[in-house]
């Protein structure tokens, strides 16, 4: 393994950055690695452009932040605003013992049901990867529910949550789903 200087990338702040370089076939060029496939495909976009969206290394700041969004508004009982800042459009919820949510209407619908419900939640995303366009948090919640006789339950469970890259340069959630980590009764 190698490392080539990649020059005259003004939009990263920097005169040039580190690229990795791999050799794949004595015969064949050299093979980029995925960091210098992004940074060349980025330095040919408007860099007007490239300065607003987020570069790998700020997306695990943005989705966590997200997440504390997330609860705020689930905490203020505001399911307009959760839904607005956190899912796309287009996006699919999967709730556990439910049908898919698709869209956000369908989606406010799903937490403007369950937010009078949570009297707390709390999310510890514990990976997040990206790739181009897409990234995805994988991690694990705990909420407290009211009950309909008026005591609460206290669930534990995980969540895997896709995000896309919005037009905008903000990402949103495209695909959601948790479930509980409680044994079946």
């Amino acid at each position: 393994m190698s490392y080539e200087r990649v020059t005259a990338m003004p939009f990263l702040g920097q005169s040039g950055a580190w690229a990795q370089r791999t050799t794949v076939h004595p015969k064949k060029r050299l093979h980029l690695g995925v960091r210098q496939a992004y940074v060349e495909w980025t330095a040919r976009r408007d860099p007007t452009v490239a300065t607003t969206q987020a570069f790998p290394s700020d997306i695990p700041s943005i989705i966590l932040a997200m997440d504390q969004e997330f609860v705020r508004n689930v905490e203020a009982k505001n399911a307009e605003k959760l839904v607005n800042a956190f899912y796309a459009e287009d996006a699919q919820v999967l709730p556990p013992g439910q049908p898919l949510v698709s869209g956000r209407d369908a989606i406010k619908q799903l937490w403007g049901a369950l937010i009078p419900l949570l009297q707390r939640v709390s999310l510890t995303t514990t990976r997040i990867e990206a790739s181009g366009e897409l990234a995805y948090g994988t991690g694990t919640y705990e909420m407290t529910l009211a009950q309909p006789d008026g005591s609460t339950a206290d669930d534990r469970g995980k969540y895997v949550v896709v995000y896309r890259r919005q037009a905008d340069g903000s990402y949103r959630a495209v695909a959601d789903i948790f479930n509980t980590s409680r044994p079946a009764a």
